[in-house]
């Protein structure tokens, strides 16, 4: 092993790596760890800062925490893996990868019949790290978060921005569940600074992510609506002097009974500040469209 990655390459070699930049090189360095630990302590070190380094620039996202788990546990420390293995797990539950790596660790056999040596003295400060890295994910989830524009996710289609949303909603909502269990603990007085904005943040992202998944929802019904008395309409105009046989005056009532409610919630969310001028034109086009019914019933 002994080889060394080249000075080149090495995330101090640029201002300012990014994500994309970094994470191939870390993934070279996992497969060349993989291929055969050497006693190269310095390569190892080495490793570490970089897998450490690329956590630093995504604190959210499980893939460089898994990385350093797997890293950990092919040194041969896999009492020392689930310390990364849980912060990945309490982002993505169910993440595929993090699920195998456990799986390895229940089987595995015990940490002295792997290929270990005593523990690097640089392995010694994961727990100051993690909480480093939870610092990290809770301020630039703040940062995402905007304080000022209670309507940022208002009426949309564009279902990246409601993913975005839920995503911010999952960060927000693991590193809370990170910060109490650390708090818990007792000390952490730094981090207990972030308790309060960071179950504001949560809080509000659980009531915009309601709302915007209530918008959704009215936008469907009206689509349906609408939908619906545009095909009753041309029943009506392709049946002649006579009531179409297909058409259920049961649910034409059910959406007159709509009409009132949907109405109803459109206010409500235009109280609350949010854009649902859209949905307004929808809700007018069903409502003609509703008079025109009705005006064909009053002639058949």
């Amino acid at each position: 092993m002994g080889q060394n990655v080249s000075a080149g390459d090495s995330p101090a070699a640029e201002n300012s790596p990014d994500f994309p930049d970094l994470w191939p090189i870390c993934q070279t360095c996992l497969q060349r760890l993989e291929a055969g630990f050497g006693q190269d302590p310095g390569l190892t070190r080495e490793i570490l800062q970089r897998l450490r380094d690329l956590a630093r620039l995504e604190p959210a996202s499980p893939e460089p925490q898994l990385a350093l788990a797997w890293f950990v546990w092919l040194l041969g420390y896999p009492e020392r893996t689930g310390v990364y293995l849980s912060q990945v797990q309490s982002l993505i539950p169910e993440h595929a990868e993090a699920l195998s790596l456990q799986h390895l660790l229940a089987t595995a056999p015990a940490a002295e019949t792997l290929r270990a040596v005593p523990v690097p003295g640089f392995l010694d400060d994961e727990d100051a790290f993690v909480q480093e890295l939870l610092k990290l994910r809770i301020s630039q989830a703040l940062k995402q978060f905007p304080q000022q524009k209670p309507n940022w996710m208002s009426l949309s289609n564009d279902l990246t921005r409601i993913d975005r949303l839920d995503r911010l909603y999952a960060v927000l909502n693991a590193s809370h569940v990170s910060l109490q269990a650390l708090l818990a603990e007792g000390g952490h007085d730094s981090l207990r600074k972030l308790k309060m904005p960071l179950q504001v943040a949560l809080s509000r992202c659980r009531d915009i992510l309601s709302q915007t998944w209530q918008l959704q929802e009215l936008r469907q019904v009206l689509d349906q609506h609408k939908n619906w008395l545009e095909q009753e309409e041309n029943r009506f105009l392709d049946s002649g002097e006579s009531l179409p046989a297909q058409f259920s005056l049961e649910r034409f009532d059910t959406l007159l009974e709509d009409c009132a409610q949907l109405a109803g919630q459109l206010e409500h969310l235009a109280a609350d500040g949010y854009e649902v001028s859209a949905l307004y034109d929808d809700y007018e086009a069903m409502t003609g469209k509703v008079s025109r019914i009705l005006d064909l019933l009053e002639k058949y």
